[in-house]
């Protein structure tokens, strides 16, 4: 009876310690969005317990119990959450020297202070069950601190990744054999496990410092790469607004021009001079640039910024055609509408520019109207048919990779702070981007 009770006991507390597991890693990472995640931390944390249950009964090598354990939990991590490889890899290291660094502090403790036995400590001694509800406790009190700490993304080059794995491995295991040594050793040589012990603990305080640094070090450098991100879209946003600056001024030109043009045409009807009244209209539309084509949807900030695509559509001999249908009430900013607006017919206009081939006709279409209270927004375009497409994400073509298609990016995040969806089509020579806003408004406002 004893002994179903002590491998009822051991069975919890593997159980405990993978509900922490989670817990750490729920607060670090986000889950896949087509997962039932209640289902799938349930079962994963029952079955990685029973797996790390029977791996024990079975005795391996310690070594090789860390080992097997790391990567099962790593490989079911892989399918639950949805990050990259890096922060995956760290936060399941940083769980895994936890478990480390509890269970020398939990063993070490009775052994140096109280002259306990290993046998008492191990499994069936009579010190077992409170050894590890200390070790639990002890456990969740870190796990809990961990967790608190503030969340942020890490990025590492191959060659740091590299290094950081390498060097998680050596602590790890040669922390974990330390560990086990100074545990063979007592009671037969006190001094010598004691100093064993006590390595072991400076030798993953060190490890702990290079971690802190990794981190740092991969924060950092996440939070330059976003910075540099940003300072590229604001270059591109502010791009846009001056265009929308130098398309009013151009309306005021205009407006003045129009004035000066009518009260010549109005003078030369009243005088009937109507040959010279044919040739000075000939002479004007003739002197009209298509940049004068100006789109008039109520709302200024898309048509400036389509008229003034349009305008560098026709100056590169490129098709520009729209359909423009606005509901009453847009469901985006003006500035949004500008970044939007402005990203995807900059982004259309430069692959028109790229195309060699002869035989592709060169044009950029866009579409926005309102349906079944929804915002369609459709752009299509010609390109060279060149697509840097990684992992499912379209990048960026350009020798400078760093900026990695923040174009997309930015219209992807736009979309979904709107609560809208963005699909990406391609087919030979042309690119397509079809976007849906959710809108609330009159039935009659939608087809």
């Amino acid at each position: 009876m004893t002994n179903y009770l002590s491998y009822i006991w051991e069975y919890i507390i593997d159980f405990a310690e993978y509900i922490l597991f989670f817990y750490l890693m729920n607060s670090k990472v986000e889950y896949k969005l087509n997962i039932n995640k209640k289902l799938f931390i349930t079962l994963s944390t029952a079955g990685l317990s029973a797996f790390l249950f029977i791996l024990n009964n079975l005795n391996p090598s310690v070594i090789y119990t860390l080992l097997i354990t790391f990567i099962v939990q790593f490989i079911i991590c892989h399918f639950i959450y949805d990050t990259d490889f890096i922060k995956l890899f760290f936060w399941n290291i940083v769980y895994t020297l936890l478990t480390l660094f509890t269970d020398t502090l939990s063993i070490n403790i009775p052994y140096i202070f109280f002259n306990i036995t290993p046998k008492q400590l191990m499994f069936g001694g009579n010190l077992r069950y409170s050894i590890t509800l200390t070790y639990i406790i002890l456990f969740s009190f870190f796990i809990i601190l961990i967790c608190h700490i503030n969340n942020s993304d890490i990025f590492l080059n191959i060659y740091e990744k590299i290094i950081f794995v390498s060097l998680s491995a050596i602590y790890i295991f040669m922390g974990e054999f330390v560990l086990t040594e100074s545990i063979k050793l007592r009671p037969d040589n006190n001094a010598l496990s004691n100093r064993l012990s006590n390595f072991c603990f400076i030798f993953l305080a060190t490890y702990v410092i290079i971690l802190i640094f990794i981190y740092q070090l991969g924060k950092s450098r996440n939070y330059n790469i976003k910075l540099k991100e940003e300072q590229q879209l604001y270059a591109i946003e502010k791009n846009n607004f001056q265009n929308i600056v130098e398309q009013t001024k151009e309306l005021r030109f205009m407006k003045h021009d129009l004035s000066s043009h009518l009260t010549v045409i109005t003078q030369m009807v009243r005088e009937k001079k109507y040959d010279k009244l044919l040739e000075y209209l000939n002479e004007y539309n003739a002197k009209i640039e298509v940049s004068h084509q100006l789109i008039s949807t109520g709302n200024i900030v898309i048509d400036s910024i389509v008229t003034f695509y349009i305008h560098k559509a026709h100056i590169n001999n490129i098709k520009f055609e729209h359909m423009l249908h606005l509901p009453q009430a847009l469901p985006l900013t003006d500035v949004e509408i500008c970044s939007l607006l402005g990203n995807i017919c900059s982004n259309a206009l430069e692959a028109c520019q790229k195309i060699t081939q002869d035989n592709v006709p060169n044009y950029i279409q866009l579409i926005i109207k309102p349906y079944r209270e929804s915002l369609i927004i459709h752009s299509e375009n010609t390109c060279n048919n060149i697509f840097n497409i990684k992992n499912g994400n379209f990048l960026t073509t350009k020798k400078e990779h760093t900026e990695h298609g923040l174009g997309l990016n930015r219209i992807n995040n736009i979309v979904e702070n709107a609560g809208g969806f963005m699909k990406i089509e391609t087919s030979r020579n042309i690119f397509k981007i079809n976007i849906v806003l959710p809108l609330t408004i009159n039935d009659d406002d939608c087809i």
